[in-house]
């Protein structure tokens, strides 16, 4: 009777592990997808905001040159009007170009690719405020 007893008793010790162990294996899997999930959608969400960002700048950049297309003609025609043969004008604003190419070719590291490199990171890494930063930020 004791023998029985010990042994129902063992085996009830047996299964509640067991049922521990497997709700454990099952929180544990339910973690590991939820960190995955988190991972993936904080990917999704780096990803859209430097896809804008570039979007943005080039377009931006784009209207920007368009704008200096137009400045760049003008600028050679009125060139050309000081100087009297309007190709000159047109080989002064080119003069000027090149040399502006040629300081940011040297310059390139200070002038693009630092800063660059700094938007870039700044977007990866930015940390959202929770709300609870904030109403602590405000007190």
């Amino acid at each position: 009777m004791i023998t029985n007893l010990l042994h129902r008793m063992q085996q009830e010790r047996e299964t509640t592990i067991k049922d521990d162990l497997s709700v454990l294996f099952a929180e544990v899997k339910k973690y590991i997808e939820l960190k995955y999930d988190f991972a993936r959608l904080d990917f999704i969400e780096k990803a859209i905001i430097i896809v804008t960002l570039f979007i943005t700048s080039l377009s931006l950049i784009i209207l920007l040159l368009g704008v200096f297309l137009f400045l760049s003609i003008a600028f050679g025609y009125f060139l050309g009007e000081l100087f009297g043969k309007i190709y000159f004008g047109f080989l002064t604003v080119a003069g000027i170009y090149f040399i502006l190419f040629a300081i940011i070719f040297i310059f390139r590291n200070t002038l693009i690719y630092h800063p660059v490199t700094k938007i870039m990171l700044k977007a990866i890494f930015h940390k959202k405020k929770s709300k609870n930063t904030d109403s602590k930020d405000e007190n």
